[in-house]
């Protein structure tokens, strides 16, 4: 998951920091994630939306984590939270 992250990361053009926004955590535990000391449990919902909207355009590099999240429809109070089902569609 680490090498994932951090891929997806430097495709976007984010800081450590910006990332950790995205995923509403620490910029140290994406530190940790990235460089496999720590496991991402549930952050990884929201890597495979990132990644999923990457994939298909509806996210890129330039975009805001805050950006990010709204074009994926996933709430910003809920770390845990499913994008919406026509979001990366």
């Amino acid at each position: 998951m680490g090498s994932r992250i951090q891929a997806l990361r430097e495709a976007l053009g984010w800081s450590q920091y910006a990332m950790a926004e995205f995923l509403r955590i620490q910029q140290p535990s994406v530190h940790r994630m990235e460089v496999g000391q720590a496991e991402s449990g549930p952050i990884s919902r929201l890597v495979d939306a990132l990644a999923g909207g990457l994939a298909s355009g509806v996210v890129r590099g330039g975009m805001s984590p805050s950006e990010c999240l709204a074009t994926l429809g996933l709430d910003a109070c809920d770390p845990a939270s499913s994008p919406r089902p026509d979001a990366a569609a």
